[in-house]
């Protein structure tokens, strides 16, 4: 496996969590669709806030890096 097929597994992994994340709050906080999407991502943010995968997923997916506090 090369560091390629690394790279899209991480990318593919952030993808999934934030998109579950998301189903998982429209259906039980019952909000929409681009809230769920935000808070999840405001999560993911604290979580892997010095994770350089998670700096480059957020770059390819057109998402600033750092969110003003």
């Amino acid at each position: 496996m090369s560091d390629l097929d690394l790279d899209n597994d991480t990318i593919r992994d952030f993808d999934e969590m934030w998109f579950h994340h998301s189903s998982q709050l429209i259906t039980m906080r019952n909000i929409s669709p681009k809230r769920a999407a935000a808070t999840s991502l405001a999560l993911l943010r604290r979580v892997f806030t010095d994770d350089k995968a998670f700096e480059s997923w957020l770059i390819r997916k057109g998402l600033p890096v750092s969110v003003p506090e």
